[in-house]
């Protein structure tokens, strides 16, 4: 008995375009070709998947779990919709053929007829690699210049929204939260009056106000409600230093008119901003039990704000989140 075990992938990205290779499609092709090949005494042995996963790496608990279980010798032939189900980087999955090479695993795509265990099954999977590496390059390039084009317009290029304002999906467009535009202007204020965040955060958690509460989708399907937390000193610099709050959009180190309503004025903007850029620099020691070694170092690339470690939503075998650096801005 041959034990052919069958990998799905979708990412976030073609969930929202709905695109027509969902996981269930993924998972019956590949469970027909299992059948076609019943002759070989090839028999169903496993379903491995990744929901919501994109393919640049292979940090994802699907490919994981079916890679310790090629080690352990429970996989005789793998079957995937595509090849770019796998991976879409040519070093990623070379490393990942290379540990299936070493098990005696075959490699099969159930929609691009070809397996592993051929020559011309090895030519063509290059071949399809490199497309699968191509466009995923091309797909990024596409996405930074549609990305510039919108902040050139003034439109807002989406993430989690500020504190301040929410969002208009059917206008795409942000407007302002009365409560929390509130709230906004009197940091501001005390900001320009008090010339300290410090002081401002405390006067700021003194009067009940707490981060914006956002609900958010984890890759489980179940939603969860994030923020609500006492405001930082680095909440009220981040907030000050964001133009959005003064009609504009910021993108890869530029600002430009934005559509949105401003909440706080220009003036008042600089003024606050003035207060910022006069303080002295202060050395900033972080207690943390994990090991960051470019915490303090690196920077946002679009808005220059630092980088902090970010737990993903992805774990380890122990449980325990991956962290990846993250703009600070969006913890506010």
């Amino acid at each position: 008995m041959i034990r052919a075990c069958i990998y799905t992938r979708i990412s976030s990205e073609e969930k929202a375009r709905k695109e027509s290779n969902s996981l269930e499609a993924q998972r019956e092709v590949c469970e027909h070709y299992i059948q076609v090949q019943r002759e070989k005494e090839w028999k169903f042995a496993g379903l491995y998947e990744d929901p919501g996963y994109s393919g640049k790496d292979m940090n994802r608990p699907g490919i994981q779990q079916l890679l310790d279980d090629a080690k352990s010798g429970k996989v005789d032939v793998l079957v995937t919709y595509k090849i770019d189900r796998v991976s879409r980087s040519l070093r990623e999955f070379y490393r990942f053929w290379e540990i299936l090479q070493e098990h005696k695993v075959t490699f099969v795509s159930a929609t691009q007829n070809f397996d592993t265990s051929s020559s011309m099954g090895m030519l063509t999977l290059n071949i399809l690699l490199s497309f699968a590496q191509f466009e995923r390059e091309l797909t990024v390039e596409r996405t930074a210049a549609k990305m510039a084009s919108r902040a050139e317009k003034g439109k807002w290029n989406g993430g989690w929204f500020p504190i301040g304002y929410d969002y208009d999906r059917s206008k795409q467009l942000l407007i302002p939260n009365k409560k929390e535009a509130k709230l906004v202007r009197e940091i501001f204020r005390l900001v320009i009056k008090e010339q300290k965040p410090r002081i401002v955060k405390n006067q700021i958690n003194a009067l009940g106000y707490r981060t914006k509460v956002r609900t958010i989708k984890r890759r489980t399907g179940q939603m969860q409600k994030v923020g609500g937390n006492w405001f930082d000193e680095d909440n009220i610099i981040n907030i000050v230093r964001n133009p959005i709050y003064k009609g504009m959009v910021r993108y890869k180190g530029r600002v430009f008119p934005a559509e949105h309503k401003a909440i706080v004025d220009a003036r008042t903007w600089e003024k606050a901003n003035k207060v910022l850029s006069s303080r002295p620099k202060r050395l900033v020691i972080h207690k943390d039990e994990h090991v960051h070694l470019l915490k303090g170092l690196v920077r946002c690339g679009d808005c220059g704000l630092m980088m902090i470690p970010y737990p993903s939503g992805k774990k380890d075998k122990k449980g325990q989140p991956y962290l990846y650096y993250s703009c600070v801005a969006n913890s506010n």
